[in-house]
């Protein structure tokens, strides 16, 4: 009762004094597993409480039936049986179940092929292409615009136009170009088509500003039908009382190749200046690597309609081809020797049937078995669709092939290597204000692996300006959805500052703390200050000298991988830059390759880029328009959207050439674009980003308007698996130094301490190699307080888990491989045969032959929720197996072998617990309980095992709460008095027959209480399970009587 009041005059005061908290009760230590999943947290332990959770986080378990793009949909081509493991554990509602998520990891020094990821060989430069089998590469699909943009150089002019106030409604200005002409119309209520606001014009403050505004109007309209915006070839400057055109001069990148421009003002005369002197020239044209192909003993080649005319039938990998007017399709032929040819057509376009994912082969898995009719050695990795639909197609769109390379002569090309260990997704760094644009910070997935970067963005929003009075910059951070609306986010974190005192500092809002597993230390390491507050992402500061007033208004993006790849007409070079033609690029045949990089363009000049991502550029918003001041700049809509497939940009490979991340330290200039708030113009009202803007809106003013916000991208996250195998942790694959060995020791390394991680059970389903499992097995054992449930070596694997040939299960292999592992321990048990289970996560319909290991373990989730953990998983009563773990686990229809009593037996006696069949009854049922012990007593069985782990955890926890108390009479008799509670409480639920507890002078002797030792014993007689029944039938004569 409270007995201080503060009554100053007389009245009423009330109070609440709640005692009616309810003890939490412990939560079941449950299930650990570990393997592989769609998506979700890699190579860390992750606890679900109900299948529903585990799907979010993991994704549904895999049945084996393969997606339609692998490549961008992930590889589901071999069963995860883990996930299933997990499902009829949840079902039984007796504990959450803790899940690792495997992911490539390698050994320090690691190299070839015990590391990390995956790679495509390619031969050194120079290699005579002879044969089919000679190159294995990675060959590119480019696109470009199919335009003659031929100009006219060596010209200058200047022409000085009327004042501003003469551009009235009606005027026009026409550009005439050697390949048409535009023209574009002042309106005084619209800048829609080719029309240009007069009132923004003549309202303009001087003919410096109108000038200004002309020019950017006309050069937005040029970039909305493909003349991009910087190859515009004059500049329009405003005078005292004009608006000035002047040509630019010779050598300019801008050069598109205007004739003239002629203004023509409402009701007066026309004024055309025309630019002359020169002669023509070839000029740029716009090209994009559009696809790219991993290839092995074959090649791509195109046919059909040359872009310098002819029809090319055979044609050569450097032959430019254009697309079919009428289906707007290119035809390919992917070949493995002149006389093995499969045609495909194909195109850009996402909506057609002939999308070029539709079509060819996008499964990394089929790589080298080989796919198509002829058995072909490809695979189309990225695609670059979104970049292909941003060239103009008013005159068409051509296409070529060409090897990628990015070294010099005789290196191994690095682009096709992706050997690297799993690693989290990041965005760029967010940098300052200009002009120093200091770097910031920039957010770190906690989850490695490449789903993360396909998944979120972040958004920087509410931007406010540091002032005298407020002298901290604020900002919000979101993390969104990729496609979610502008208003829906999945965190955020508002009023954060860079100020690291301000407690709303970014890194004490969201955290900066990491943890990663130490191979060298064998614990958990954190690095960092503030804890982690975000689920999903960490901070990493940037080590520039940051103050208050720094506040986030862009960003930068990946490293540039390949920069751009001018090919000149008059190159002679088989190579330029990373493009390669003639000997490194690969074509079946005695003769190769002829053709040189520049004999596939003749008079043009192509400009080739390397994809990004979409920018909030002029005419990217909804609908082709601007941006309006609330929408989100950065990226841009389509991107937004999730349409530019950030699964295919930003890629992390093995060279840190290809390292898409900046260093703290490495200059903004290296990365494949800088987006700042800082060259944002305005145009009508609407926003968009313009690199090196001419007349950019001052930052304050932008954010007055309410441009306060923009979105950035995740990229370089990686899995660190191998993607050409089905199942990149089969038994082929887990060898000693291997990465997939590695990996799944160090997840069991990782849950060894029991002080960090609680759980009652452990498996690895489908796992068989003798070396894991011995890992298992010990570490299980070095624990004392689990049950390790382990497949062996004989059970049937089909042919994705071997990593070559199915194994059909055999008894015989079984009791071999037993006896030859000499695994005797009471902490693991093993079963046979596997069972044939039906999937009912997945709409397929798949009946999955699922290893033994996932059938015990539904079985003994089962046996715990109808009894306790000292009741036999196994019988009729509680070792059943449909549904697996309970109501909403799968059906298991069976086993796929039928085991006799003589089978039964024989395993049996080698400790393997049988799972059989009961056509009588049509059950399935668990039909032994025995422990990996091979010595005769109470712990060979896993009743008594598991008894025992219960009451060491019981025990121990009571423990706890006495250490460091005074070792007297009173702490003693508080310790006997908890565990009477507890062995007796597991005596009333037939746990144990008897038990006795001694705690007393005689355990904890003078000589330890000197010792500050504590000692107690604990006798206990487990109660046995019924494994055998003997009835004798007496019949007897008819005169007895009973």
């Amino acid at each position: 009762m409270p007995t201080k009041f503060d009554f100053v005059s007389p009245g009423i005061q009330l109070r609440e004094i709640d005692q009616s908290q309810v003890t939490l009760v412990p939560e079941e230590d449950g299930l650990l597993l570990i393997g592989r999943s769609k998506k979700g947290p890699a190579m860390k332990p992750v606890k679900v409480n109900s299948m529903e959770n585990f799907i979010d986080v993991f994704g549904t378990p895999m049945d084996g039936v393969k997606a339609n793009d692998p490549w961008r949909e992930g590889n589901t081509g071999a069963p995860s049986y883990a996930g299933y493991a997990a499902q009829a554990y949840l079902a039984a509602a007796v504990g959450p179940v803790k899940f690792i998520r495997l992911g490539g990891l390698e050994a320090a020094g690691a190299t070839g092929t015990n590391k990390a990821g995956w790679n495509v060989p390619q031969s050194a430069f120079g290699s005579a292409i002879t044969s089919a089998a000679a190159v294995e590469s990675a060959v590119g699909i480019f696109v470009g615009e199919n335009k003659a943009a031929v100009g006219a150089t060596g010209m200058t002019a200047t022409y000085t136009l009327l004042d501003k106030g003469e551009f009235a409604d009606g005027s026009t200005i026409t550009i005439e170009f050697f390949g048409g002409s535009y023209t574009f119309e002042f309106s005084a209520a619209t800048t829609s088509g080719f029309n240009i606001q007069t009132t923004h014009i003549t309202g303009a403050a001087d003919n410096n500003v109108a000038a200004d505004r002309i020019r950017t109007a006309i050069q937005v309209k040029l970039a909305a039908i493909g003349a991009v915006v910087d190859r515009t070839d004059f500049t329009v400057t405003g005078g005292t009382n004009n608006v000035i055109f002047t040509q630019l001069t010779t050598g300019t990148a801008a050069v598109i190749g205007a004739k003239s421009v002629t203004i023509a003002n409402a009701g007066t005369e026309n004024q055309t200046i025309t630019f002359g002197g020169g002669t023509n020239a070839a000029l740029a044209v716009p090209a994009v690597l559009a696809g790219v192909l991993y290839m092995s003993a074959s090649n791509i080649t195109l046919t059909g309609t040359g872009r310098l005319g002819g029809t090319i039938t055979n044609g050569q990998g450097a032959t430019a081809i254009v697309r079919d007017a009428t289906t707007l399709n290119w035809t390919a032929e992917v070949s493995g020797s002149t006389t093995t040819k499969e045609e495909i057509s194909f195109n850009f376009d996402p909506s057609s049937k002939d999308f070029i994912r539709n079509v060819f082969n996008t499964d990394p898995t089929e790589f080298t078995a080989g796919t198509g009719d002829y058995n072909l050695n490809y695979f189309l990795g990225e695609t670059f669709e979104h970049a292909v639909n941003r060239l103009s197609a008013t005159n068409g769109l051509f296409a070529f092939t060409a090897a990628i390379r990015s070294g010099t002569v005789g290196d191994v090309g690095e682009f096709t290597d992706y050997q690297k260990p799993l690693a989290p997704a990041k965005s760029g760094w967010f940098i300052g204000k200009k002009a120093a644009q200091k770097k910031l910070f920039r957010l770190i997935a906690l989850d490695d692996g490449a789903d993360f970067n396909k998944s979120y963005v972040v958004r920087v929003k509410d931007l406010r300006l540091a002032t005298a009075l407020k002298p901290n910059a604020t900002f919000s951070i979101e993390i969104a959805g990729v496609g979610m609306k502008a208003s829906e986010y999945v965190e955020k974190y508002s009023n954060l500052t860079l100020n690291p005192n301000d407690p709303n500092y970014i890194a004490k809002r969201i955290g900066d703390a990491h943890q990663s597993w130490s191979v060298g230390k064998s614990k958990v390491v954190t690095t960092g200050i503030y804890n982690n507050i975000s689920n999903l992402v960490r901070v990493e500061m940037s080590t520039a000298n940051l103050n208050a007033s720094d506040i986030p208004v862009g960003f930068v993006g990946p490293r540039t991988y390949l920069g751009q790849a001018d090919i000149a007409e008059t190159s002679t070079a088989d190579n330029v830059a990373w493009i390669r033609g003639k000997d490194q690029l690969p074509q079946p045949g005695a003769a190769g390759i002829t053709k040189t990089i520049s004999e596939l363009i003749s008079a043009d000049t192509l400009n080739v880029t390397f994809p990004k991502y979409g920018l909030s550029v002029a005419n990217t918003s909804i609908r082709g328009g601007n941006y309006g001041s609330s929408a989100l700049l950065g990226l841009s809509y389509a991107a937004q959207k999730g349409d530019d497939n950030f699964g295919d940009l930003g890629l992390l490979r093995a060279d840190d050439l290809f390292n898409p991340h900046l260093s703290n330290t490495e200059a903004n200039s290296l990365a494949t674009f800088i987006f700042t708030l800082d060259e944002v113009e305005v145009l009508a009202g609407k926003y968009y980003f313009e690199a090196a803007a001419n007349n950019p809106v001052a930052l304050a003013t932008l954010i007055d308007s309410g441009v306060k916000q923009f979105v950035a991208p995740f990229f370089g996250g990686f899995d660190g698996t191998n993607a050409l195998l089905q199942n990149p942790f089969n038994e082929a694959q887990l060898i000693a130094g291997g990465s997939a060995q590695y990996s799944i020791e160090s997840a069991i390394d990782m849950v060894g301490d029991r002080d960090v991680i609680r759980y009652d059970l452990i498996s690895i389903p489908g796992v068989t190699t003798r070396a894991v499992n011995q890992d298992l097995v010990n570490q299980t054992e070095a624990r004392g307080d689990a049950l390790a449930i382990i497949d062996v070596a004989g059970i049937y694997q089909p042919a994705v888990d071997t990593g070559g040939s199915k194994v059909d299960q055999t008894i015989a292999a079984v009791t071999t491989e037993i006896n030859a592992a000499a695994l005797d321990s009471s902490y693991a048990a093993a079963y046979y045969p596997n069972v044939r289970l039906l999937d009912n996560l997945s709409p397929n319909g798949t009946v999955i032959l699922m290893p033994p290991s996932v059938a015990a373990i539904g079985a003994i989730g089962r046996s715990e929720a109808d009894s306790q953990p000292w009741f036999a998983p196994a019988g009729f009563q509680r070792g059943g197996l449909s549904p697996l773990g309970g109501r909403t686990g799968a059906s298991v229809l069976g086993t796929v072998e039928h085991l006799t009593k003589a089978d039964r037996d024989t395993l049996y006696q080698v400790n393997i617990n049988p799972i059989a069949r009961f056509p009588a009854t049509g059950d399935t049922v668990i039909f032994g309980q025995k422990t990996l012990q091979q010595e005769a007593s109470a712990l060979d069985r896993i009743n008594v095992r598991r008894l025992m782990n219960y009451l060491k955890k019981e025990i121990g926890d009571i423990a706890d709460t006495i250490l460091f108390d005074q070792n007297v009479q009173a702490t003693w008799n508080r310790f006997k008095s908890r565990a009477d509670t507890v062995l007796s409480q597991v005596k009333a639920d037939f746990g144990i027959v008897e038990y006795k507890l001694v705690l007393d002078e005689t355990t904890t002797t003078p000589d330890l209480q000197d010792r500050n030792i504590l000692y107690a014993k604990v006798f206990v007689k487990p109660a046995r399970a019924i494994e055998f029944i003997a009835v004798d039938f007496v019949i007897t004569q008819s005169g007895v009587e009973f």
